[in-house]
């Protein structure tokens, strides 16, 4: 049996709607950070600030590790991956052979990023269990920049 594409309202749709969502979204916060990072519009940035910070306010608030955009993509990543697991079990059942070994692969991909996004992995053993093997206590900046690469190249 083989999978047939329908036009119409489905997935296609969907899709387009987490595309303008994400586009929206990535418009609105990027127009605030300029309004109140950089232009400093009605003096938002200087009145909730008492003395001067290193990191813009909103930019820092919106974009930084845990925050409203990487929780949204925790989210994202979640769905991708309850999605093409459900897709995946379909397939399964209605022996779409075909389709298995990709749907699966995506599934374990999606899984293996929220899991590595959120927990931060590559940070904790950079941190701890790296920077041990050294001297200083520290991981250098080269082999820390490796380590990086290498989870972007597997």
């Amino acid at each position: 049996m083989t999978i047939h594409s329908q036009q119409g309202l489905g997935a296609v749709s969907a899709s387009r709607w987490v595309l303008l969502l994400v586009c929206a979204y990535l418009l609105v916060t990027w127009t605030l950070v300029v309004l109140v990072d950089f232009l400093n519009m009605g003096g938002i940035q200087t009145s909730v600030m008492e003395k001067p910070w290193p990191l813009p306010l909103l930019w820092y608030r919106i974009f930084s590790e845990g925050a409203w955009t990487e929780r949204a993509q925790w989210l994202l990543l979640g769905a991708a991956t309850l999605c093409t697991f459900s897709i995946w079990r379909w397939t399964r059942r209605e022996k779409v052979a075909e389709l298995d070994l990709p749907l699966l692969l995506l599934t374990a991909g999606t899984c293996l990023m929220l899991i590595e996004d959120s927990l931060n992995f590559r940070h904790v053993i950079a941190d701890h269990h790296l920077a041990s093997l050294f001297a200083e206590g520290e991981l250098p900046r080269a082999a820390r920049m490796g380590w990086e690469a290498s989870f972007y190249l597997a």
